[in-house]
């Protein structure tokens, strides 16, 4: 027995417990017996049982004030059911673990867990609300898997909300709400920088990082065709249409417009924004800042293709269904080409695409 459980133990008479403490697998195979007689406690008891049988007992005039006893699972894997589910994340009072909720289920895991937490979303349009009470509520390590759904999360704050964070997308669709406070815009965009690591998704950075494990798998695999693309509410584009929030996505370099798809319409972005400063949805697909010639040549290599199961000529996309039988499975899997595309980009002169975007402008 472990020896916070050898201390409540021996309190048979009246007492109040002031620490908060956390038993072991081993404290709960033996059973803990919390009380007996009159004994207050005032504050949460913590319990990280694991899958152990385990009993919590408070006999005659036991207390528990403010509070209600609960043994908690040690989890770090959150699975989301077919609806739209509110997920909440609290660091423990211990200062070392995390505690989430998702409806009546809960659960802890360690803030340095090495497999960080993995949310897995099914189809629905789920909320992780950051609570800073205790400290900071994220692991070093987050997972979002959305599926069909998207993740929003709210309440991340500070001047450096991802600091020791790492938050890897995959393949999903993640809103940032900023709500009324500052727009961390800058923020997002340091830390993809990070994230990018000159397409191969492999960055670090104690500041913190976004990145794609989808991604990285692209590269890895040579196709290099994909990252993640991001647009603020606040630019004005029209891209985002979600009042306050920078949206995260897994898509193809190019999609400026973040359709899931290569074609004119993202062409046209870039080439409003050619050798100015913008963002991922103002042709900026390399993280620089700027859109230039080399944010052009990504557009290019993608052109004419679409996200899902295969990344495949966007004209021919009805024409080609997957293995299931759908036409088109826009965020649901790592992007492959059908067809890899040529190690070089289709010969385009620069100076014939910025005359023709202008006579195209002339005409209205």
């Amino acid at each position: 027995m472990g020896e916070n459980a050898r201390r409540i133990a021996r309190r048979h008479r009246t007492g109040t417990l002031r620490t908060d403490p956390l038993f072991t697998a081993e404290d709960l195979e033996r059973r803990v017996l919390l009380s007996s007689a009159i004994a207050a406690f005032g504050i949460q008891q913590t319990f990280a049982t694991g899958a152990q049988p385990a009993s919590v007992l408070a006999a005659a005039n036991a207390a528990f004030v403010g509070q209600t006893p609960a043994i908690v699972p040690l989890s770090d894997t959150i699975d989301g059911t077919g609806g739209n589910d509110n997920i909440t994340l609290i660091r423990n009072l211990d200062g070392t673990d995390i505690n989430w909720t998702m409806g009546m289920t809960g659960g802890q895991f360690p803030a340095n867990d090495p497999n960080g937490l993995t949310i897995n979303g099914n189809g629905g349009n789920d909320t992780i609300t950051l609570v800073y009470t205790n400290g900071d509520p994220l692991p070093n390590i987050m997972h979002l898997n959305s599926g069909t759904g998207t993740f929003t999360i709210n309440g991340l704050q500070g001047t450096a909300p991802l600091a020791g964070t790492t938050i890897d997308i995959e393949r999903s669709t993640v809103l940032i709400n900023y709500g009324a406070g500052p727009d961390p815009l800058a923020l997002i965009q340091g830390y993809l920088q990070a994230g990018y690591n000159g397409g191969a998704w492999t960055g670090t950075s104690a500041s913190g990082v976004i990145t794609s494990a989808s991604a990285a798998a692209n590269f890895a695999g040579n196709l290099k065709t994909t990252g993640i693309g991001y647009a603020d509410f606040a630019d004005g584009q029209g891209v985002n249409t979600n009042p306050n929030t920078i949206e995260l996505t897994y898509t193809l370099y190019g999609d400026a417009n973040l359709d899931h798809q290569v074609n004119s319409a993202d062409l046209q972005i870039l080439l409003a924004f050619l050798n100015r400063t913008g963002a991922w949805d103002q042709g900026d697909f390399n993280y620089d800042g700027q859109v230039n010639s080399a944010d052009l040549q990504d557009e290019l290599f993608t052109l004419n293709t679409s996200l899902g199961n295969q990344a495949i000529a966007a004209t021919n996309a009805a024409a080609a269904p997957t293995a299931a039988g759908n036409s088109q499975v826009k965020s649901g899997a790592v992007a492959t080409l059908a067809q890899a595309p040529s190690t070089s980009a289709p010969r385009v002169s620069l100076a014939g695409l910025q005359n023709h975007h202008a006579r195209k402008q002339h005409r209205g």
